[in-house]
């Protein structure tokens, strides 16, 4: 990852903390977090793991039932 993907990841993960009631956590990580600012693009891990979980079920839901291989067993049907 680029310095500034660690950067932002860091903040993601500082605020998520904090907001989510790990103030001892959020306050351990405030140290190595340089961007206490909100960034522009309002972000947050809780959002972020709901988008890739919902684009794995699809991933999954393509791969598996409407489109499986030939002669693959499908765990899903």
């Amino acid at each position: 990852m680029a310095p500034e993907e660690d950067e932002a990841l860091l903040f993601l993960i500082y605020q998520h903390l904090k907001v989510n009631g790990y103030k001892k956590a959020a306050k351990v990580l405030e140290k190595h977090v340089t961007q206490l600012e909100t960034p522009e693009e309002t972000s947050n891990l809780q959002d972020i793991y709901t988008g890739w979980m919902k684009n794995e079920i699809s991933h999954d839901f393509l791969r598996d039932v409407a489109f499986p291989l030939p002669g693959a067993c499908s765990s899903h049907l």
